[in-house]
């Protein structure tokens, strides 16, 4: 009833418990791992899922009997999932294009909350990595995100069109 057209929740069973009560044309994206097994499901529900590896991406589609709607996730400095930035960047996300719909592009800002010196110039590196891959792709991937609570409250700019609230929603302070 806000108008609020996108979830992200963190399995395939949450989703799918999600799809039951939202408008078929609501997105739901996973941010989690889906086993291969189950990637058809994410098409029968008309999710999105999370490309949380190169070895992920080049394997899961082969278990869909259509390409499925994905969000790439970028591994900015975090070192938990994504794709790395290194010379075979450009060729996985032609590999990426190729084999599925490619619907966003993410990361996380794992130490946005911290003010210190230190872990201001890793969020700023974080920020710029991101950069690069938005500044080239924006034009054809239609969302962008790595506003998380910390992100949105110390009010960065603006390189995306999904924020992703998670313990603010609860009135906490991300630190």
């Amino acid at each position: 009833n806000l108008g609020i057209d996108f979830f992200c929740v963190a399995t395939l069973d949450e989703a799918i418990r999600l799809r039951d009560v939202l408008k078929p044309t609501t997105s739901i994206l996973i941010l989690g791992y889906t086993p291969y097994d189950y990637v058809e499901e994410v098409a029968k529900y008309n999710l999105i899922q999370t490309i949380t590896s190169v070895r992920y991406m080049k394997n899961a589609y082969k278990y869909a009997n259509n390409k499925i709607k994905v969000h790439i996730a970028l591994d900015t400095g975090m070192s938990r999932i994504g794709f790395q930035f290194n010379d075979e960047i450009d060729d996985n996300f032609k590999f990426a294009f190729e084999n599925y719909i490619v619907d966003g592009v993410f990361t996380h800002m794992s130490n946005a909350d911290y003010l210190s010196n230190h872990m201001t110039d890793f969020t700023n590196n974080q920020r710029k990595k991101y950069n690069e891959i938005y500044s080239k792709y924006k034009e054809i991937i239609p969302n962008f995100h790595y506003k998380n609570s910390a992100s949105i409250i110390r009010r960065f700019d603006n390189l995306g069109n999904i924020v992703r609230p998670g313990i603010i929603l609860y009135g906490l302070s991300p630190s």
